[in-house]
């Protein structure tokens, strides 16, 4: 008979939030199948969850919704439960932000499908005939676009750009704005006169604390056949889209819940699943990279809360599209985002 795990300590990465991962690390631990999360006196709050990685000396497992501060059990059905149990402060999930439109970007930064970009600039004295507004490539000068300065009485002017160049989606690099032709000018942001971005391909889709890449079970592949990348975070952190386009699929499923597939310009298709509600975006709606589109939940069949996150090549999501691990490309948007 395998021994009794031994459990002797436990704790988060940062808080520990409803949602959050909650490590254990001890002996025996391989063979755990169940967490109880034991809470106040009494069985009304206690939550059970199944690890989503067991090793011998650790395991991993998503705080449950509902679970209160107070002891963690191991259970094994083989070998029985841990002789021991560890108080842990739970609080409760982050709280998603009131406001539905568009996800602020960080300070200097644009997306692809995203909303444009603005350049707002004001200038002393009168500008010339031929005054322009000139965007460039940082590092290089030649100007790939230019609009004409038109500004209120105070001198102030807004350029907006929709992220094109010759008709076409900008390659992914860093831009400036600078106005020629004029005495002197100021970009309203930075009083500078030129203003940089950073235009980017995609933004990360759970914007709050989340785990990425942490084993093999919740990635890509797999005896199992895994589609997608598993990331857990808090019950309710916002989910945002990862790249604008339009949503070929809003729905609920046994399997994955209340899920959304958006299709971007390029015909590749990315899935959410397991959101806490029905997607806030419609089959058929056009949605902005950064929109609000739900959040963390686990619908379905789910265990603990986590967004399971699809790509798939063009044509898109079972349109002869093919699913493709998202990790890479999720590491590089968590790294810029």
């Amino acid at each position: 008979m395998p021994d009794r795990p031994q459990v002797e300590k436990a704790g988060c990465d940062g808080q520990c939030r409803r949602g959050a991962t909650l490590r254990l690390e001890g002996e025996g631990l391989d063979g755990v199948d169940t967490i109880l999360f034991l809470g106040r006196r009494g069985r009304a709050d206690d939550r059970r969850a199944r690890p989503h990685v067991a090793r011998p000396h650790e395991l991993t497992v998503a705080v449950p919704a509902g679970a209160r501060s107070g002891p963690v059990r191991a259970l094994s059905a083989a070998a029985g439960a841990a002789a021991k149990s560890l108080r842990v402060t739970i609080g409760a999930a982050a709280r998603p932000p009131a406001d539905t439109g568009d996800v602020l970007a960080p300070p200097g930064t644009a997306f692809l499908g995203g909303s444009p970009a603005e350049f707002a600039y004001r200038v002393e004295g009168q500008p010339a005939s031929g005054a322009r507004v000139e965007l460039y490539r940082a590092g290089e000068g030649l100007a790939l676009r230019s609009w004409p300065v038109q500004v209120d009485a105070g001198g102030r002017g807004v350029v907006r750009w929709d992220l094109k160049v010759d008709g076409r989606p900008a390659p992914v690099a860093r831009y400036g704005f600078r106005v020629s032709g004029v005495p002197r000018a100021v970009a309203s942001q930075s009083g500078r006169p030129t203003m940089e971005i950073e235009l980017l391909d995609a933004i990360f889709p759970i914007r709050g604390e989340h785990d990425l890449g942490q084993s093999a079970t919740n990635g890509f592949g797999g005896a199992r056949g895994h589609k997608g990348q598993d990331m857990f975070a808090g019950c309710g952190t916002p989910i945002v889209a990862a790249r604008g386009g339009t949503v070929t699929w809003a729905a609920y499923h046994s399997r994955a819940g209340n899920y959304a597939v958006i299709t971007d310009d390029t015909g590749r298709s990315h899935a959410y699943m397991h959101m806490r509600r029905p997607a806030l975006a419609k089959r058929g709606e056009k949605v902005l990279t950064g929109q609000p589109i739900g959040e963390v939940g686990e619908s379905g069949r789910a265990s603990g809360c986590h967004l399971h996150f699809e790509l798939w090549t063009a044509p898109g999501w079972y349109k002869g599209g093919e699913a493709v691990d998202p990790l890479p490309e999720l590491r590089r948007w968590d790294a810029a985002t």
